[in-house]
């Protein structure tokens, strides 16, 4: 992924999904559907793309704060659309990711990579 195009992404999104207040057409929009689907895309590229980071030992996006903090910003007003799917969805990646980390730290031949991925 590029960084660039995540930035312009979630800027497309961020705007449209802050206008629906506003919107007073009769016709139903989607953003309904695709919010949560943009939000769900964003958040499980970014935890896919821990292994890849760490097995090839590339710079990771997170170290910078401001990067990240804009693209927070910008996720927020997204996941606000439909609040209660992304709420639904940050849980359950949660439990899973904790689930995974319990069962690798039970796990007598878990790897140090694995355990550093789900760290």
């Amino acid at each position: 992924f590029a960084p660039n195009s995540v930035h312009y992404l979630l800027s497309l999104w961020q705007r449209l999904a802050a206008s629906v207040p506003y919107v007073k057409a009769t016709e139903p929009h989607m953003l309904e559907t695709y919010t949560p689907e943009v939000t769900k895309a964003y958040i499980t590229s970014r935890l896919e793309s821990v292994h890849i980071i760490l097995r090839d030992g590339l710079e990771d996006p997170l170290d910078d704060a401001g990067l990240v903090q804009q693209q927070l910003d910008q996720l927020s007003t997204i996941g606000r659309c439909e609040y209660e799917k992304t709420c639904a969805l940050l849980v359950q990646l949660f439990d899973q990711s904790a689930q995974s980390y319990q069962e690798l730290l039970q796990s007598t031949n878990s790897s140090t990579m694995d355990i550093a991925v789900q760290e």
